[in-house]
């Protein structure tokens, strides 16, 4: 299968899609998945989006930011960057990661494991537009109100 995917190069397969800049990738705390990709696949990662370090970006701009959604305040110096936690800033859901540090060599994948990186995915995007959304500010003031609508997550 290894060989097949570093083959491929019909405009659907995944190295065309990883390599084209109109279309965002979006990953979190992707350094080892752009590692693995490259060196067992051959496939190169244009036009991405990491949510990690674009929250990393942000709390470097704002010294704190309020959200809508229950005025959660978000420090500078705070270390928040796994998705689990961005979830709970963001979206105000807890996550389930149990399944993160599982075998996802052995097959088939087992139904949590599948629920687990359908999750992962589906609140990823939603992270990606609000991180968007505060990036595109001018400017950040201390006592900065943000007002992101949740209908994102619909």
């Amino acid at each position: 299968m290894r060989e097949e995917i570093r083959t491929q190069d019909h405009p659907e397969s995944l190295r065309s899609i990883f390599a084209s800049p109109n279309i965002t990738k979006v990953m979190h705390g992707s350094d080892t998945d752009i590692k693995y990709l490259v060196a067992d696949l051959n496939i190169a990662t244009i036009n991405l989006f990491d949510t990690a370090r674009a929250f990393n970006f942000i709390q470097r701009l704002a010294p704190k930011a309020a959200f809508e959604s229950g005025t959660i305040l978000v420090n500078k110096h705070v270390n928040l960057m796994s998705l689990e936690n961005l979830a709970k800033i963001f979206l105000n859901l807890e996550m389930d990661k149990y399944f993160q540090v599982a075998d996802w060599r052995v097959r088939p994948l087992m139904s949590g494991m599948l629920e687990y990186a359908r999750n992962d995915s589906h609140y990823l995007l939603a992270l990606y537009f609000m991180l968007i959304k505060l990036m595109a500010r001018d400017s950040f003031n201390s006592q900065d109100e943000i007002k992101l609508p949740l209908t994102l997550l619909k």
